[in-house]
Parts: structure tokens; sequence; C-alpha cells
């Protein structure tokens, strides 16, 4: 209330003194005939200072006045068992006396400036020092909300974050201390649920929603590469959670442990079976509850392009050389057709090709990357080229220059309307 009187009075009386100075004679005239110009320019800072004397002599019963007039429902809105909106505006009544005597002081030295520039007592430095009233006011309100914080805190290297950089592999980091901890990432280190919870609609599909329903889910954290956990210090694992490998304790730091998960599948592997799911919602009941070993059996929404070759006995591999924001880069013994799954999400801006050549990226598991790769390949490129970027690069580029092009000519066209004025008749 108290916010929005001020801020109501500050902007009349500034629209007043806008009014004045495009046309201060007309303005007189006009005040002249209706109100005082004095009248309403100290009126706003003397009903301030009315109300801040009553509020201070009167506190509650004004309160209880307010109350029965816009809001009769406050004693009996509880906000906890025995504590009513009413009783927090009682708590609250010096913080509200302060406001308006606030105001008051605020609006007035507003008002006095103008008079002043009116009356022609001050030039027009005193609507210079107008400006700063508003300004000192903001600080001063926002200094309750607005802190100076040592960014070192948060984003300084810890054991805990050294831990996780100094490891030479490619894996994923599920902290169940803070799920939705923007942390982690800042240090480059990659975690479960994505890095700013707006996450691409099939992926969010399998972490569960926004409530990360699916976040503990054993077949989704191994297929995800989530080789650490984090947890609080007094909590453990239970055993055989992820399946047949231990997951042991591995590392302490204070109030958090974490457990490394050697059941976690490695982020790009190779596999010779696949399942073809008419629907892509019908692969995530199976991925989250299904019984498939998901590391053997790639669940896939088409048929590949090559024919995969089975075999027992799979000597083959496949390991990440190179991985930057825009470029991922596979190498790959590969001594028959296989499919090859990168556990990072699928998005058709990504383009992939093996050995140079183009080939086809499909959505594995509903969310991931898969490709089919031939007998002998020995690199597959994920490079990151989205069209839909040049296109609005393009418009971006477009539009600035039509914007520029107007702005020279109504520049140009000033210029010439100036000449033509200049020349004598």
């Amino acid at each position: 209330m108290i916010m929005f009187l001020f801020s109501f009075s500050a902007a009349l009386l500034a629209g007043m003194g806008v009014q004045y100075l495009m046309d201060p004679q007309k303005s007189k005239e006009d005040f002249k005939k209706k109100l005082k110009f004095e009248y309403i320019l100290f009126g706003f800072p003397g009903f301030l200072l009315l109300m801040a004397l009553l509020f201070g002599m009167a506190g509650r019963g004004m309160i209880n006045l307010w109350c029965s007039l816009f809001y009769p429902a406050a004693s009996s809105t509880m906000v906890q068992q025995g504590v009513s909106k009413l009783d927090i505006a009682y708590h609250n009544l010096p913080g509200i006396q302060t406001g308006f005597w606030l105001a008051f002081v605020f609006t007035a030295i507003a008002a006095v400036c103008i008079w002043l520039y009116r009356t022609g007592k001050m030039g027009t430095g005193i609507l210079v020092a107008l400006l700063f009233v508003p300004v000192v006011d903001g600080i001063r309100f926002d200094k309750r909300f607005i802190k100076t914080y040592d960014q070192n805190r948060t984003w300084a290297d810890t054991p805990l974050t050294n831990f996780f950089t100094s490891k030479n592999e490619y894996f994923r980091v599920v902290d169940l201390q803070d799920a939705q901890s923007d942390v982690l990432p800042f240090h480059k280190i990659p975690v479960v649920v994505g890095y700013h919870g707006n996450q691409l609609r099939w992926y969010d599909k399998l972490l569960g929603g926004p409530n990360l329903k699916n976040l503990m889910n054993p077949r989704f954290l191994n297929l995800v590469s989530a080789k650490y956990i984090i947890v609080p210090a007094n909590q453990k694992l239970p055993d055989g959670y992820f399946g047949v490998k231990a997951t042991p304790k591995v590392a302490g730091f204070g109030a958090a442990a974490v457990f490394q998960n050697d059941n976690a599948f490695p982020r790009v592997y190779l596999a010779d079976r696949y399942k073809v799911f008419g629907d892509v919602d019908d692969v995530y009941p199976a991925v989250l509850n299904g019984t498939d070993s998901l590391q053997e059996i790639v669940y896939l929404e088409e048929t590949p392009e090559l024919d995969i070759v089975q075999d027992s006995i799979n000597t083959d591999s496949a390991w990440i050389t190179t991985y930057i924001e825009d470029t991922v880069v596979v190498g790959v013994n590969c001594s028959r057709n296989q499919l090859l799954v990168l556990t990072d999400n699928y998005y058709d801006a990504w383009h992939v090709t093996v050995d140079g050549q183009p080939a086809k990226l499909m959505r594995a598991y509903g969310s991931f990357r898969a490709i089919a790769v031939p007998a002998g390949a020995r690199e597959v490129r994920f490079v990151y080229n989205s069209e839909r970027y040049r296109v609005g690069k393009l418009v971006t580029w477009l539009t600035s220059l039509y914007l520029l092009i107007i702005f020279v000519f109504y520049i140009v066209q000033s210029q010439r309307r100036r000449k033509k004025k200049e020349i004598p008749i």
C-alpha cells in the first residue's frame, strides 16, 4: 500500500513537471482555470504526512480501519496455526509507520524541487537533483534484497569438484543432496538432471517430469552413465541396487559421500541387437521397467539402413576421442555392421558422418543418439549445425540492416529539411 501511494504520487508529480516543462505558459493558464498548481503539488505530501501521523499515533486502529474497508477476512484468514493475516499486519506495524514517513519525505522533496523550478527560484540544476530522488529510494529499498555475494563461495574449485575433474573419463554424476544443483556443470562436470531444468521433452519423460520421479531408477541411471552418486554422508546405497557389480564408497567430503556405480554403461558403446517401437511413448516404460539388457538391445523408432550382424563374441569397441560443445568424435573398431549408441540427447540439429560420409542419425531409447556403423569404420563424428540458428541469425542481420537504413534515411531527410529552412528567400 505504501509503495503504491509513493509510486502513484511520484509519477503524478513527475507528469505535472514534464507538462510544465513542455509548455509552461499553457500549464499556468490551465491550472489557473482548474486547480491551483501548488495545491496539487503539495497535496500529496500533505496527505502522506497525515497518514504517517495517524499511523504513528493510532497504528493498530488504522490497520483495523484499513482491513474493515478493503480486507474484512484478514482476521479470519490464517497463515499458520494461531496466526492470522491481521496478526501479521500488526507485527509489521513499525515497518508500515516508517514507510509512510519515508514516502512523505521523498514525495515532499520531489514537490519542492518542481516548485523551486516553476517559480524561477532555481534553474534546471534542481531538476537534475530531482532525478536522484527515485534513485536514492530505489537503493534504500533494494538493499534489503540485493546483497553483495562472494562468487568464490559457489564457483571456486572444491575438493568435491576436483575429485571429478581429475578423472580422465566420460561419465555423469547424480547429486542426491541437491538434484537441481547447477554447481557441478559450471566445473564442466556432466550431471544426470540437465544443466538448467529445461531439458528436451523426450529426456524429461525419462527423468519423470519436473519432480524427477525416475531419478533413482537404476536402469535409467545405468543407461545415462551415472557412474558417481553423491549422497549425504550418513547414508549409503543399497547392495545390489544398480546391478551385480559393487557400488563402493570412494570418497567423502564433509556432509557428502561419493559412491561409484560400476554397473553404469559407458557414454558410447556398440550393440548388435535392437527393437523397433512404433510409438515413442512405448519406449519409456520399457527402458524404466523392462527386463531387457539395455546395453545389448537398443530401442529404436525405425529400422536401421544397414543389416546389423549379430555375434555371440563381440570384440569390437568404441571410445570418445574428442568432446567439445558442438563436436563429438568417436573412434571405432568395427569388424561387422553394428549400432553405435552415444548417450547424449538426440536433436535433429546434430549431423553425423562415418569416416567422412553422411550417415543417418536415429533416436535410441526415446532420447539418445544411435547410428548404424558399417564394418571397417574407424571414426564417427557428431557435429551440431542448426538450420534454425542460421535462419534466425540471417533474420536478425536483415532486421538490423533494415533499421539502420531507416535511421540513416531519416537523418538525411532531417538534414535536407534543415538546409532548406536556412536558405534565404
